[in-house]
């Protein structure tokens, strides 16, 4: 339901006839204020949320605490097309049209769920964006697992690099996971080494930028599945979550994506122009 007990955000529940006592849940968050700049970001922040420690936690605390607690705990960044409002139904469109979530998933037994949802709002407000080292240690990680994509995975690369050009939800994926990814992966490498203020600035401008209080909980969704036992069970637990996720109850509307273009297609159809322009070789 929309603004689910007025707290402003958007909870989903899929019943099913039995999930033998466990909840699985996803809470996405919008991302569509972050700075076109700042997209390519999105791989290294979502990794950094589970992998430097947040509050109190260092990684390895957090880790056994996820693992003592839960059947596991992900983000990711999701950019996903969706069908223009009042568009004929499977109808090829602009690309124009599509949202933009940093989303965190979990499953934890019906008992365990405060704690599943408190390491959710854990990772969300207080990932330790400053923790030198072990960014260090991931961007590298990431360089040498996209050079070995690269050499073993080739056509896929191509393709994907080829669409790039067409489409800018095809663009923005190929910035974060393509070949023009790996790119990224080394200039931020480079600053991480010599310039990590600048680089720490960035990461804690999107993490603002996400958790800005005047909008974000309209972009909020969480999404539940269980079985009619288990909802019941964490609906305590669910109620608490929503009262006490960041933002105001009473938020500013984000725009329409099903009606309005995505904010960033302006800059990026620019980039596109600049960096992948379509020639005609007829």
């Amino acid at each position: 339901s929309e603004n689910e007990a007025d707290t402003g955000v958007t909870v989903v529940r899929h019943e099913l006839g039995s999930t033998s006592g466990i909840a699985y849940a996803n809470l996405a968050v919008d991302v569509s204020g972050v700075a076109t700049e700042d997209i390519p970001l999105l791989p290294l922040f979502t990794r950094m949320m589970l992998e430097t420690g947040a509050g109190e936690y260092d990684s390895v605390a957090l880790s056994r605490r996820i693992g003592t607690h839960t059947g596991g705990v992900s983000a990711s960044a999701l950019i996903a097309g969706v069908e223009v409002e009042g568009g004929t139904e499977g109808a090829v469109t602009s690309g124009e049209h599509f949202v933009t979530k940093l989303l965190i998933t979990g499953k934890a037994t019906s008992d365990k769920t405060d704690e599943l949802f408190s390491i959710f709002d854990l990772i969300l407000r207080d990932a330790n964006l400053d923790a030198k080292s072990k960014i260090i240690e991931i961007l590298k990680q990431a360089k040498s697992q996209k050079e070995s994509t690269v050499q073993g995975s080739g056509h896929a690369t191509s393709n994907a690099r080829i669409r790039s050009r067409y489409n800018v939800v095809g663009y923005i994926n190929e910035k974060m996971t393509g070949l023009s990814s790996l790119d990224v992966v080394k200039d931020l490498l480079d600053q991480a080494e010599n310039d990590f203020p600048a680089l720490l600035a960035r990461l804690e401008n999107i993490r603002n930028t996400i958790l800005e209080k005047s909008t974000c909980r309209d972009g909020m969704i969480l999404d539940l599945t269980g079985d009619a036992a288990v909802f019941e069970k964490i609906q305590p637990s669910v109620e608490n979550f929503l009262s006490k996720l960041p933002g105001d109850t009473n938020a500013e509307k984000l725009q329409d994506f099903y009606s309005e273009p995505h904010p960033w297609v302006k800059e990026i159809k620019e980039e596109m122009a600049a960096n992948a322009p379509i020639a005609d070789e007829g």
